[in-house]
């Protein structure tokens, strides 16, 4: 198992950064998905422009504290966690992966993925919240 954690400071209120993480229907502001779909209020799908496509199951849901799921695809599962706190008029966010790659043979090579993908959805994510603040929206 391959553990990768990102963590950052966001300049927006904490209930405009939960609706955009958790709003699994509304994830345009992503640039590696091409399409998001909600089957109910627990499970969604995911389809990155490369079609490769991740079901997602949600555990837990404490609003504007905590929010986890497991996922899976063809190449690799596992659990995401994200932890949301108030830091004045800012948001902390911490995010954690935990993950098993089953064409990833060599562990740094997983590792290096999942940090490549914890960037670039942490950039995507504060891209959309500036929109946002701009009046603007996202995606």
């Amino acid at each position: 198992m391959t553990v990768a954690r990102i963590q950052a400071t966001l300049d927006a209120e904490i209930e405009q950064v939960w609706d955009m993480v958790t709003l699994s229907q509304n994830q345009a502001w992503r640039s590696d998905l091409c399409r998001s779909v909600a089957t109910d209020g627990i499970h969604f799908t995911e389809i990155t422009w490369q079609g490769y496509i991740t079901h997602f199951t949600v555990t837990r849901r404490e609003p504007f504290t905590q929010y986890e799921l497991d996922l899976e695809n063809a190449r690799l599962r596992g659990h995401w966690t994200g932890l949301f706190r108030t830091a004045g008029n800012k948001t902390e966010v911490h995010f954690e992966e935990r993950i098993t790659g089953g064409c990833f043979r060599v562990k740094p090579l997983l590792r290096l993925f999942l940090s490549r993908q914890q960037r670039r959805y942490l950039s995507d994510l504060k891209r959309a919240l500036k929109k946002i603040s701009a009046g603007n929206q996202p995606g």
